[in-house]
């Protein structure tokens, strides 16, 4: 699965708030939700918080793997 928690690191790191991402850099809060709450969300999205963080993906998201195996 995907995780955000370097995103939300991230943003602390900065000290950044949600009120900041809404009010300061004009995102909608609707986007900053499906964030929170781990909906899907668009590549065009990550491109543009790498673009205001001046970040790369790798500091907004990362790849967790399953505990459960699939077998083939």
């Amino acid at each position: 699965m995907m995780s955000l928690e370097p995103f939300w690191e991230l943003m602390e790191k900065m000290n950044i708030t949600r009120y900041a991402l809404e009010n300061e850099y004009n995102l909608n809060p609707a986007e900053i939700n499906r964030l929170k709450y781990g909906h899907n969300f668009t590549m065009k999205t990550l491109e543009r918080y790498c673009k205001i963080f001046r970040c790369r993906i790798e500091d907004i998201v990362c790849y967790v793997p399953d505990d459960v195996e699939e077998e083939n």
